[in-house]
């Protein structure tokens, strides 16, 4: 049987474009959403800083302060990215920077081994650049850089910020600051107050001052403790933090991050820590500018991506359909009519008279 070849090629062409579409669908799409190489991303955050005013023994008037956060790739190894988190800390007493650098997934930017040559901080298998796309509402933690431990995040509910679908998360966390360097400059004011140890013990005589300017409950607690106490009394620095997040829904970006962070002097007796005073309190959140253009690269993002994911592969499968169901109607070439041959054809003529002159 033969098949005409405009057919065959009909046919060809279909299945070309649907391989295509599978390809841009299962190939193309996902290392587009992966952590490229390079990024250039940054937040700009702002808020207001108590630090402890001795005249008042309380937290002072708040100061205006900014925090500006830019992440980099600093290398790739296959689906693991090494970031760095840079923060820039500008306060009318004096600016600061900090760094922090981790590994990750490139995929879903979960925590993962450093390549070799590479120390990281280990973020306890919380979240530090973004979560998921599509994300979970449920089940997530932030890691808090002070404190070097996850805080928990609780699913509030479902929000809109700039024309995108959020999350809004919220969590809590109290614990012993562990970044050495937020820690060695608020241990070296207490030893210089103390005036003895490196900031980690205070003079039990100085603590029994102290317990007569604090409010009643906190100075029966400390009263209680100083009873069994060595001369020099172990003291821990911790914060109390809580943070609210906005989370876009399909690419897990935080867009808007609010966090309150009070640092507190906290007596060590025995396994409980008893607070005496809050040293500094730090009121930070995204502002309006960071949000919207955070919620406007999402939305170009989306655009594009919905184009490739889901648009171009269907039409590309439609077409190869199509083609190929036109190939197979069109498989067999026409028969050409064959029509009478000249012997077959009735002589009209025979049986006439030639016609004579006259």
């Amino acid at each position: 049987m033969s098949i005409r070849r405009s057919s065959l090629v009909l046919a060809v062409v279909g299945v070309l474009l649907i391989a295509a579409a599978a390809l841009i669908r299962f190939v193309a799409v996902p290392s587009m959403t992966k952590l490229p190489d390079e990024i250039d991303t940054g937040s700009t955050y702002t808020g207001s800083l108590q630090s402890f005013d001795p005249s008042r023994f309380a937290l002072g008037d708040g100061v205006a302060f900014t925090v500006a956060r830019h992440v980099d790739v600093d290398r790739v190894d296959g689906d693991v990215a090494v970031i760095t988190s840079v923060s820039e800390t500008q306060r009318p007493n004096g600016n600061s920077t900090s760094e922090h650098t981790y590994a990750i997934s490139r995929v879903d930017y979960t925590q993962q081994p450093a390549p070799d040559g590479f120390e990281v901080e280990d973020q306890k298998g919380a979240m530090v650049f973004s979560l998921p796309m599509n994300p979970s509402p449920d089940g997530n933690a932030l890691y808090d850089t002070v404190t070097r431990e996850p805080i928990p995040l609780e699913y509030v509910e479902d929000g809109v910020v700039e024309g995108r679908d959020v999350y809004t998360l919220t969590g809590s966390l109290t614990a012993p600051i562990a970044d050495p360097a937020v820690l060695a400059p608020a241990q070296a004011g207490i030893a210089a107050m103390a005036g003895v140890g490196d900031g980690s013990v205070l003079p039990k005589q100085t603590l029994g001052v102290l317990a007569g300017v604090l409010p009643p409950e906190r100075a029966q607690a400390l009263t209680a403790a100083l009873a069994t106490q060595p001369d020099l009394v172990p003291v821990v620095l911790t914060t109390d933090t809580t943070i609210d997040m906005d989370v876009d829904t399909c690419f897990g970006t935080p867009l808007r991050t609010v966090q309150d962070q009070t640092t507190v002097l906290n007596v060590q007796a025995g396994g409980e820590l008893i607070p005496l005073l809050e040293l500094s309190r730090a009121v930070v959140g995204t502002d309006d500018a960071s949000v919207a253009n955070a919620a406007s690269r999402l939305s170009s993002s989306q655009t594009v991506l919905d184009i490739v994911s889901k648009w171009l592969p269907l039409l590309l499968t439609v077409i190869g359909v199509v083609l190929i169901v036109v190939g197979f109607v069109r498989r067999n070439p026409e028969t050409a009519a064959v029509g009478p041959t000249r012997d077959d054809e009735p002589d009209d003529t025979k049986g006439e008279l030639e016609p004579t002159g006259t």
